[in-house]
C-alpha cells in the first residue's frame, strides 16, 4: 500500500510539473505514475542540462556576402559636374557613400564594367 501511494505521490508531482511546463499532465501522471523515479527525475533534471548545452553553444556567425567586385578593384565616379573622381578604393568609395558625397543617382564605373552605371544599379539592395 505505501508503495502504490508512493507511485501516485510520483505521479502527482510530474502531473503538476507537466501543467507548469504546459505539457499534458495526464500523460505525465501516467508515465511517472508507472515508472516511478526515474522518468520523474529525468522529466525534471533533463531540460536544465539542455539549457545548459544550448548555452555553451556558440551563436552561428553572420559572414557579409562576397563583393560582386575583386576587392583591389578600382573605381572612379562622376561629381555633380560630370568630372570624373578617382582613382579609390572601394571602401573609400563606400565611405563616401555614407557621408553623403554620393547618392543613387551617382555613376560610377571601374575596369569590370564595359559602361557607367548609377550606384543604385550597380548595389541596388545598399
Amino acid at each position: 500500500m505505501g508503495n502504490l501511494l508512493c507511485l501516485f505521490a510520483m505521479g502527482f508531482v510530474g502531473a503538476y510539473v507537466a501543467k507548469k511546463r504546459k505539457l499534458n499532465p495526464f500523460f505525465w501522471f501516467s508515465i511517472c505514475a508507472f515508472f516511478g523515479l526515474i522518468p520523474l527525475l529525468i522529466f525534471i533534471f533533463l531540460p536544465r542540462v539542455l539549457k545548459k548545452q544550448k548555452a555553451k553553444t556558440p551563436p552561428p556567425v553572420k559572414v557579409a556576402p562576397p563583393l560582386p567586385f575583386p576587392a583591389e578593384t578600382i573605381w572612379y565616379y562622376l561629381d555633380e559636374n560630370e568630372q570624373q573622381m578617382g582613382p579609390m578604393s572601394f571602401v573609400k568609395l563606400q565611405e563616401m557613400k555614407q557621408e553623403g558625397k554620393l547618392v543613387e543617382d551617382t555613376y560610377i564605373w571601374n575596369e569590370t564594367m564595359t559602361h557607367w552605371r548609377q550606384w543604385k544599379d550597380v548595389f541596388p539592395s545598399e
